[in-house]
C-alpha cells in the first residue's frame, strides 16, 4: 500500500513536469532514447532488455526479461544548437536560435508476479518534440519581415502515456502489449498552419491546447539458447484529434485546424550476452513519416496554409553495450544513425522544425548507492549536421538563392531507480 502511493505521488508530479517540457533531439520527431540508461544504451532496447522505460517504449514484451519489480524516475537536459542561413539577390544572413536547456522527465514501473508468467509496467515519458525560436533579422532574408517570413518560433510537444502487460508463452518466448496513449501540442508563430491574409502573410499569434490520442504497441521477445536474443516490435500510427487555433485575420476570428500525427514504428534488435557480466545489442527502426498526416504533403494550399512538412520515412539503426564493473557500478556506450527526413525540396518549409541530425555518441553509467536504489548518468552528443535547398518563391528573381537549416545538441540525463 506504502508503494503504491508512493508511486501515485511520483506519477502526479511527473504529469506536471511534462507538461511544461520541450524536446529537440529525434529521429525526425522521435527520440532517440526515453530514459537514462536507454540514452546510455544509444537508444538500444528492442532485443536489449536493460531498464523499465526503455522496455515500455520499444518493446514491452522485454519486460519478462527482468527478475524483480522496480520504479525509476529522472529526467534528460537538452541543449539544442540550430541556425538558419539564406542568400536572395546578393544578400546573404545567418541567425542562431535561442531555445536554452530544455528539460526532459520521466517515470515508470514494473511489477514482477512471481507466482505467474505475467508482468505489468507503466510509463510515463516523452516520446518526441522540437522547439524553435528565431529572432527577426533583416540581414538574414528568410527572416526579414519583407522577404521571408519575419520572426520565426515553433514548439513541438509530445507524450506517452502506456499501461503494459508481457507475458511469458514459453521459457524463452514472451508477448507483450500496451494500449498508448498520447498528448501533444503544436504551437508556431508565424501560424504556418492556417490560411494567410490579403497581403500573403500569416496571422502573428494564435490560441490552442494540448490535443489527445491513442494507439497501440505489441512485441515478441525470444532468449535464445546461444546467448542471441531477438526482439521485434510495432507502434501504431497515434490517431489524434487535430490542432485547432484561434485565429484572427484581416478584423475576422476564426478556428484553422491542421491534423498532424506521430508515425508508426517498426523496431527489429538482437542482443548477445555470452560475454561474463556483458550484453551487447542492435537495433534496427523503420520511421513511417512519409504515410502520416501533417507529414505526408508540402506547399501551399490555395488559402495560403501550408500541405504538410513533406517529410521522408526513415531507417534509424541503434548500437549499445553494459558492462557490469561490479557490484556497484556499471558502465554503458552506444551509437545511434538515422536518415534525414528532410529533403533538399522541403527546406524552407521546415525552417520551425529543422530535425535534420543524424549521428550521436552516447555514454552512460549506473552507481548502486544502498538498500537496491541506483543512481544512473548518461551523456550523448549529437553531431551537426546540414541541408539546403532553394526557396521556390524567391527562384523567379534569383536562380542561385539558398536557405539553409544547420543543427546539432548536446543532452545530460540523469535519473534514479530502486529494485524490490
Amino acid at each position: 500500500m506504502k508503494q503504491a502511493k508512493i508511486l501515485l505521488s511520483v506519477l502526479f508530479v511527473l504529469i506536471l513536469c511534462l507538461l511544461g517540457t520541450n524536446i529537440v533531439f529525434a529521429q525526425g520527431v522521435s527520440l532517440r532514447a526515453v530514459s537514462t540508461v536507454n540514452e546510455g544504451m544509444g537508444g538500444t532496447a528492442t532485443g536489449t532488455p536493460t531498464d523499465t522505460i526503455g522496455a515500455i517504449n520499444w518493446n514491452c514484451a522485454t519486460l519478462s526479461a527482468f527478475d524483480t519489480s522496480d520504479m525509476s524516475m529522472g529526467s534528460g537536459i537538452i541543449i539544442a544548437n540550430a541556425k538558419v542561413e539564406s542568400s536572395f539577390n546578393g544578400m546573404e544572413g545567418s541567425t542562431r536560435s535561442d531555445t536554452g536547456a530544455v528539460p526532459a522527465p520521466y517515470m515508470g514501473f514494473r511489477m514482477k508476479d512471481p507466482k505467474r508468467p505475467f508482468t505489468y509496467g507503466f510509463g510515463l515519458f516523452a516520446i518526441g518534440g522540437a522547439q524553435i525560436n528565431y529572432p527577426g533579422d533583416n540581414s538574414n532574408p528568410i527572416l526579414n519581415d519583407l522577404y521571408g517570413v519575419g520572426r520565426t518560433s515553433s514548439k513541438v510537444e509530445a507524450f506517452q502515456m502506456v499501461p503494459t502487460l508481457s507475458m511469458k508463452i514459453t521459457d524463452r518466448l514472451s508477448f507483450g502489449v500496451a494500449p498508448t496513449v498520447m498528448m501533444g501540442r503544436l504551437i508556431a508563430e508565424p501560424l504556418f498552419f492556417g490560411p494567410a491574409d490579403n497581403s500573403g502573410h500569416w496571422a502573428k499569434g494564435a490560441g490552442t491546447r494540448y490535443i489527445w490520442g491513442a494507439g497501440y504497441q505489441i512485441g515478441l521477445y525470444y532468449q535464445g539458447e546461444n546467448h542471441f536474443n531477438y526482439g521485434i516490435s510495432y507502434k501504431s500510427e497515434q490517431f489524434s484529434e487535430k490542432f485547432p487555433y484561434n485565429v484572427n485575420l484581416d478584423g475576422e476570428n476564426y478556428e484553422a485546424l491542421f491534423r498532424l500525427r506521430f508515425p508508426q514504428i517498426i523496431s527489429m534488435g538482437v542482443s548477445y550476452d555470452g560475454f561474463e557480466d556483458t550484453i551487447i545489442g542492435v537495433d534496427v527502426r523503420w520511421f513511417d513519416y512519409k504515410t502520416t498526416a501533417g507529414f505526408q504533403h508540402y506547399g501551399l494550399n490555395p488559402d495560403g496554409s501550408i500541405k504538410g512538412l513533406g517529410w521522408d520515412s526513415i531507417w534509424a539503426v541503434c548500437v549499445g553495450a553494459q558492462r557490469k564493473i561490479s557490484d556497484r557500478f556499471t558502465v554503458r556506450c552506444g551509437y545511434s544513425f538515422n536518415q534525414n527526413p528532410i529533403s533538399e525540396e522541403v527546406v524552407v518549409w521546415n525552417i520551425p522544425c529543422p530535425l535534420v541530425m543524424q549521428h550521436s555518441l552516447h555514454m552512460g553509467a549506473t552507481f548502486t548507492l544502498f538498500d537496491n536504489w541506483k543512481f544512473n548518468i548518461a551523456y550523448a552528443h549529437v553531431f551537426k549536421n546540414e541541408i539546403a535547398g532553394k526557396n521556390p518563391k524567391w527562384t523567379p528573381y534569383d536562380t542561385d538563392n539558398y536557405v539553409r537549416s544547420i543543427a546539432s545538441a548536446e543532452a545530460l540525463s540523469f535519473g534514479i531507480n530502486r529494485e524490490f
